[in-house]
């Protein structure tokens, strides 16, 4: 769900709707439930600062997450 990467992440779930409206991943609240594939756009996408210039303070991530096996 939305609200746990979020939460994994340290991230507030309206960024990572944000994120993923960005995406074109469809999801409309903090409880719509995330795939893998769409969890590791998210990440990707994440990682990279200059494709969230349009939110206010996004820092990096680091690239050491896990996916398949959900370890942030």
């Amino acid at each position: 769900k939305v609200f746990e990467l979020a939460n994994k992440l340290g991230r507030s779930s309206k960024e990572i709707l944000q994120a993923a409206e960005y995406l074109e991943i469809l999801v409309k609240t903090k409880s719509s439930i995330l795939s893998n594939e769409e969890v590791k756009r998210l990440l990707n996408t994440l990682e990279k600062e200059d494709c969230f210039s349009f939110l206010k303070n996004i820092s990096l991530i680091p690239t050491n997450y896990l996916v398949d096996n959900i370890i942030f």
